[in-house]
């Protein structure tokens, strides 16, 4: 055969195969029509669409169960159709029911029912309630997704926000650990129970730097009551005695919306010394040494008698209710009841105080036993014995025993480092320091007067302290207070 024939024919043969590959390809399958339920009404309820695979019997099949009775509910039973618990199952392959009256909440469109159940459940027993409660599988996707992504949106800036915060709050502790000016602060004022509580807070500084959080005080610094603490916090904070310590628990500080720290809680913060417990010791001394010693002296004597008259009145009230089962004393003898306190300790120890209290509630319970009266009789009866023996045994020059407190008695941390405190200061005054230019008793009154003058006589009194260095505020403290002294060493 000859090379052109050999040619033709296989162009023949490739044609013929590619005419045979376009006969091959399927048609697209039609869909049924869809087919509104009930059949022939004006207002139909359910819409049914049909997929491609679905047979004529399919079809039949799907139209009874899926028509609904005019008078609400079906009009054939599901075990007409075949086993109750396929049914719906099956005819989900090849159908999907819509309800025309219930419509999405997003798209209006009709909502698909899986089954019967399910048509109930969105559009009534009469598939007639129109609702727009519910999402389509498109729209609850998108619904979905959006939330989603709002929730990564809010997580991220809840992100945010705590990281501001602990950023916000790092550069505030960074802040709190820059050295106060020490003169500063002796410029200003320190009530005795200021004094007391600082000095509380250096007796803890010698054990640990962080001092800890007021709540955890049974008894607070000074006084159970939650106010006066406060008070004395906010004043020494302010005022650069003490500085919070990073080891506070997050949640004692408050933020913004937009993460800046906005303030803490002066009770559950943990605190420091701002300056160590030699430094914050000595200006404590100096305030109170510096002018007015007996002044300051009394104002410190009469905040411990303060104190120990809360302590005494605590001491007697547990007493009463937990030895004695007895009510405490009544309001109307609270004034009373301090009033001898106060009155006994002018001339009576603090032991010999809880020995008379002692003794005026046993008293007073023998009284209440002899005379059948009530238990209040008795707890009213223990101020007025109380008095009665103070006044007795000043009169009889009576020799009154120092009873200790129980152990289950807490006292707070200022009572017993006040008295500490008054006695280095008392002791302090007795050394009668003396000034070094002029040698007369501090306060030196020619070195104050050269201050107040001003000129060169200020200013030898001020090379006189800049030599003493950081002996000057033991050695002088009359003069460690003064402006003029801290407008030299700055």
């Amino acid at each position: 055969m000859s090379k052109k024939k050999r040619k033709n024919r296989s162009s023949r043969r490739r044609l013929n195969t590619r005419s045979s590959h376009l006969k091959d390809v399927p048609s697209a399958p039609t869909l049924p029509d869809p087919v509104d339920l009930p059949l022939g009404a004006q207002e139909p309820l359910v819409r049914l669409e049909f997929t491609a695979e679905a047979t004529l019997q399919d079809i039949e099949r799907a139209t009874r169960y899926w028509t609904p009775d005019p008078e609400g509910g079906w009009v054939e039973l599901v075990s007409a159709l075949g086993n109750p618990s396929k049914v719906s199952a099956e005819l989900t392959q090849v159908c999907e029911a819509y309800l025309l009256h219930c419509l999405c909440s997003g798209c209006t469109s009709p909502m698909r029912a899986t089954s019967r159940s399910d048509a109930v459940s969105m559009a009534g027993n009469d598939l007639r309630r129109t609702s727009r409660t519910y999402l389509c599988q498109e729209c609850h996707r998108a619904h979905k997704q959006r939330r989603a992504e709002e929730n990564r949106a809010r997580q991220k800036q809840a992100q945010a926000l705590e990281q501001a915060k602990k950023d916000s709050l790092e550069e505030f502790f960074q802040q709190e650990l820059t050295e106060p000016n020490r003169h500063s602060r002796r410029v200003g004022e320190l009530d005795a129970d200021m004094a007391c509580v600082l000095m509380a807070m250096i007796d803890y500084s010698r054990v640990s730097l962080i001092l800890p959080a007021r709540n955890t005080l049974d008894t607070g610094w000074m006084h159970r009551e939650f106010s006066v603490d406060i008070d004395v916090l906010r004043y020494l904070y302010l005022n650069q005695w003490i500085k919070v310590d990073r080891c506070s628990s997050f949640g004692s500080f408050t933020f913004d919306e937009n993460g800046e720290l906005e303030s803490f809680y002066l009770d559950q913060v943990n605190f420091r010394l701002a300056t160590s417990w030699e430094k914050t010791y000595q200006d404590i001394v100096a305030m109170f040494l510096a002018h007015s010693q007996n002044k300051n002296l009394n104002r410190l004597r009469n905040q411990i008698e303060l104190m120990e008259a809360h302590s005494l009145y605590t001491y007697l009230t547990n007493l009463l209710e937990n030895r004695y089962r007895y009510p405490p004393v009544p309001e109307s003898k609270k004034n009373t009841l301090y009033e001898h306190i106060f009155d006994g300790l002018r001339d009576y120890t603090f032991g010999q105080m809880v020995c008379f209290l002692w003794r005026s509630a046993d008293t007073a319970s023998a009284w209440k036993e002899r005379k059948q009266l009530s238990d209040a009789h008795a707890s009213s009866a223990t101020v007025t014995t109380l008095g009665g023996k103070i006044e007795t045994a000043r009169e009889c020059k009576f020799s009154i025993p120092e009873y200790e407190l129980p152990r289950s008695h807490d006292e707070p941390p200022a009572l017993s480092s006040a008295h500490t405190l008054l006695r280095n200061l008392e002791e302090i005054v007795a050394l009668d320091l003396s000034c070094e230019l002029h040698e007369e008793s501090l306060p030196c009154s020619p070195c104050l007067g050269m201050l107040y003058e001003g000129g060169e006589n200020a200013e030898e009194v001020q090379d006189h302290y800049d030599i003493l260095g950081d002996d000057g505020v033991v050695l002088r403290p009359d003069l460690a207070t003064k402006k003029q002294i801290i407008s030299k060493t700055k």
